[in-house]
């Protein structure tokens, strides 16, 4: 992938791992839910014990989360007040809860995010 994709005698820079389509594809659903009470999200109710799905493709990409959302734009986590906590949706493909990727504190420890 990587020869394929800027070659053997490049090294691999920030912008190349966005010009890989390979590199750019996640998980597009999360691990299914259950919804424990009955609850109204956008007008739509969501009856006790229904299995719900999470689109992460889907919130990774919306333009009212952010902006540009198909460009690769670390930068813009800078002066950024979201957190891990779950509440917000930009970090909603880490997991949240029991099931949160166990490498962000180790991740939040060694890169400034």
């Amino acid at each position: 992938l990587i020869k394929r994709t800027i070659g053997s005698n490049s090294p691999v820079k920030e912008s190349d791992i966005r010009s890989s389509h390979e590199a750019d594809a996640e998980v597009a659903l999360l691990l299914p839910r259950r919804a424990d009470t009955t609850i109204k999200v956008a007008g739509y109710t969501i009856p006790k014990h229904t299995q719900v799905l999470i689109n992460a493709w889907a919130l990774s990409n919306d333009p009212m989360l952010w902006d540009t959302p198909t460009s690769f734009i670390p930068e813009r986590f800078i002066d950024s007040n979201v957190n891990f906590k779950g509440k917000d949706c930009q970090f909603i493909p880490f997991g949240a809860g029991k099931t949160i990727c166990a490498g962000i504190p180790l991740a939040s420890r060694i890169v400034l995010l």
